[in-house]
């Protein structure tokens, strides 16, 4: 149902383009305005559809983590015989990593700060918001999810430059999804969370990195965690607790480095 509902919005955006082109567009004004009242109507659909998915979802909730109790208190039970021995594991040293290029203080330093949501808009967003902390003009900056989530690739704009000591918002775009949620992460890792934690953890991360160059052209990275809380998210949403001052994300483990252009020769 979800897939057709998708196929009439899809077709029904694609004949509203495609009139813009029309020789006189505005005698198929009527057209327009009914072809966007299909379109909105399917992402309402969309939505309803997706809300009835996730109660069914929740009503088996209770049930999963009562058999991954049991499951733990079964994996807990000590499982070797007394005649048993231990054989020990000869340590292997591990392989020297070598040290990243230091960042100067002089040079441009991204650091993402928060995720902030807006209710400006028609519908629900999320916004990226990175900061200049460095020396310098931070150009061409991006962020970089480096895997999928929930199977779905989330990409942002280029900022083109962050002056010293201020901020810019990255909008993120969830690829496959309606207008409704297109552009809310916390949804799309609420509903990661949901499909792949297996049990009740209050963190879920994922990795990302910063990019960003200097006027010259050095290119620079920030690896960085993004913590998601999805039992703070989820208590932030009941009206019960909205007044509480509740993390729903943050970002951790900074990783700074130069990156070297490699040449061939």
């Amino acid at each position: 149902m979800g897939i057709v509902i998708k196929a009439i919005e899809l077709i029904a955006g694609s004949i509203v383009v495609a009139l813009q082109f029309a020789k006189d567009p505005s005698q198929y004004r009527w057209y327009v305005i009914g072809l966007l009242a299909v379109v909105f109507a399917c992402s309402v659909s969309l939505h309803f559809i997706e809300n009835i998915r996730r109660k069914k979802w929740e009503a088996g909730q209770v049930e999963r983590d009562r058999n991954l109790v049991r499951q733990t208190v079964q994996e807990l039970k000590p499982t070797q015989s007394p005649m048993e021995t231990v054989v020990p594991v000869p340590v292997v040293p591990p392989t020297p990593v070598p040290k990243p290029v230091e960042i100067l203080p002089s040079d441009p330093r991204v650091y993402p700060c928060s995720i902030k949501e807006t209710k400006d808009a028609l519908f629900h967003r999320t916004l990226f918001v990175l900061a200049n902390r460095g020396g310098d003009v931070a150009h061409k900056v991006n962020i970089d999810m480096i895997w999928k989530i929930k199977g779905k690739n989330v990409s942002f704009p280029e900022v083109e430059a962050i002056p010293v000591g201020q901020e810019s918002d990255f909008l993120p775009t969830i690829e496959g999804e309606p207008l409704m949620t297109k552009h809310d992460i916390f949804r799309l890792l609420l509903d990661d969370w949901n499909a792949n934690s297996g049990s009740m953890v209050d963190r879920w991360p994922k990795e990302m990195n910063v990019r960003w160059q200097s006027y010259n052209g050095e290119k620079f990275v920030c690896a960085v965690t993004l913590v998601f809380h999805p039992i703070e998210y989820l208590l932030r949403r009941n009206t019960d607790w909205s007044a509480r001052n509740f993390i729903m994300s943050e970002f951790k483990k900074f990783r700074f480095a130069r990156e070297l252009t490699v040449h061939s020769g």
